[in-house]
């Protein structure tokens, strides 16, 4: 008994290490919950062994090389019978949705002209990085990570922030990188690097470009979401003026993962909208409220209302921060692609959103 423990909890530590490491998603529906467990079997067969002073494989060995057998087995072959389209030919054909034929005029809406997008991801690229050369001060310790396009006050921007460019320079700045380039994908004479909001420095620090806790997909996975995949970390955010648009955009079939909605909107207030989205049977994404109304017995109100929770206003990125932690961590709903909220009048707040100071 002493050696299993001694096999076993020697195996556990190196598992942690490697997880640490590699990050792996434990759950048994991964393919890396299942390597996970197999790489745990198997260093605890081989600690056995050397722990055995017999000259044969102890019978303790020979188990967990046999319990690492099965489950190689398992990560091979059920997942053919699972997912080849061999015997789930009808699955995939099911993913094509319902065809229908409509008028393309009515589908697309005429885009004006200096609404066209005429600066493509490559074009935003060196803009980015000759206005970051602009300052040799920040250019010589980071550089422009991942262009993503969002949609800012109505305007499409390349949006990318600034990233360590190395781990001698992430040592030497571990309170983070100073902000983020904008480019507007319509007009490239409109270039900003933004170091500041709401007069305070910004400061990138969990990124992937850092190192260690400050690794941005780590930093989420030791937060406690180790069973959830992970693809990228961008997110979009969709606006709406009105409860009346969030609804339709919900009707159109949208999804999202959060809805922040003002209560005071134009046409359809936020308590309107809430309702009307509530007798909707398949429609289950938290709704945020956002209003001026602190009196006591709000957030009573609101919940009972059919909201999640509620924000007052005015609002912080902190209080943001906080009711996205406390919403997600009860779902536990991590987004493989991260679309974010349709919010109604109000913009999630200038702290949220990439904006110009």
């Amino acid at each position: 008994m002493k050696k299993l423990f001694k096999s076993y909890g020697i195996a556990l530590v190196i598992v942690a290490i490697y997880a640490f490491v590699k990050l792996p998603v434990l759950r048994l529906d991964f393919t890396s919950g299942f390597t996970t467990l197999i790489l745990f079997f198997v260093l605890a067969g081989i600690l056995d062994m050397m722990l055995d002073r017999g000259e044969n494989t102890s019978k303790m060995a020979k188990n967990n090389f046999l319990i690492a057998a099965l489950l190689l087995i398992v990560i091979i072959i059920i997942p053919f019978f699972v997912t080849s389209p061999i015997f789930r030919a009808g699955s995939y054909r099911n993913l094509l949705g319902k065809v229908e034929e409509s008028v393309f005029t009515e589908d697309v809406s005429p885009v004006s002209v200096d609404k066209i997008r005429i600066v493509d991801k490559d074009m935003a690229m060196k803009l980015g990085d000759k206005k970051l050369g602009e300052i040799p001060a920040i250019g010589s310790i980071s550089k422009v990570g991942e262009y993503s396009i969002q949609s800012v006050k109505g305007e499409l921007y390349w949006v990318a922030p600034l990233v360590h460019r190395d781990i001698i320079k992430w040592l030497t700045n571990l309170d983070g990188t100073n902000g983020y380039i904008m480019v507007s994908a319509t007009n490239p004479q409109d270039v900003r690097l933004v170091q500041n909001l709401d007069g305070k420095q910004i400061k990138i620090v969990y990124q992937e470009e850092a190192y260690f806790l400050q690794d941005l997909h780590r930093h989420i996975y030791l937060s406690g979401v180790v069973n959830y995949g992970m693809t990228d970390f961008n997110f979009e955010i969709d606006e709406c003026y009105d409860g009346q648009e969030c609804l339709d955009k919900i009707n159109q079939g949208n999804t999202y993962d959060l809805i922040l909605m003002d209560i005071m909107m134009p046409n359809m207030s936020g308590e309107t909208c809430i309702a009307e989205l509530k007798k909707m049977s398949s429609f289950n994404i938290p709704v945020i409220a956002l209003t001026a109304d602190a009196v006591a017995g709000a957030r009573e109100k609101y919940i009972s209302d059919g909201f999640i929770d509620y924000i007052s206003k005015p609002f912080s990125k902190e209080q943001i921060k906080e009711k996205l932690d406390i919403i997600f961590a009860n779902n536990m709903n991590v987004v493989k692609e991260e679309k974010v909220e349709p919010v109604a009048k109000e913009k999630i707040d200038r702290n949220t959103v990439p904006a110009d100071s």
